[in-house]
């Protein structure tokens, strides 16, 4: 986007909570605080690491609510990726 001098940026809308095979076993993808996973923060940390932090804003909600408050905002997205949930009922 810097480069192709885009303006905009990437909502990134997450629960930022894991899908099952992130809390499963030894391999965890995250930890857990006070039992709450450690994902947004992560995420946070990752953005800052790779200089996005004027491109990508992170929004932790459901698909569904994050529909809503976006709206509710008048922002209207250009381009959508759904990742939701990693079921397929779920990103239907």
């Amino acid at each position: 986007m810097e480069r192709h001098r885009i303006d905009g940026v990437v909502i990134a809308i997450d629960t930022f909570l894991g899908s099952p095979e992130h809390w499963q076993g030894d391999d965890a993808l995250f930890q857990r605080h006070h039992g709450y996973p450690d994902l947004y923060w992560t995420f946070l940390s990752n953005v800052h690491r790779a200089g996005l932090t004027d491109y990508v804003v992170p929004l932790p909600q459901t698909s569904t609510t994050a529909v809503q408050i976006l709206e509710g905002l008048g922002i209207r997205a250009g381009i959508v990726h759904v990742d939701a949930a990693h079921e397929y009922t779920e990103v239907l």
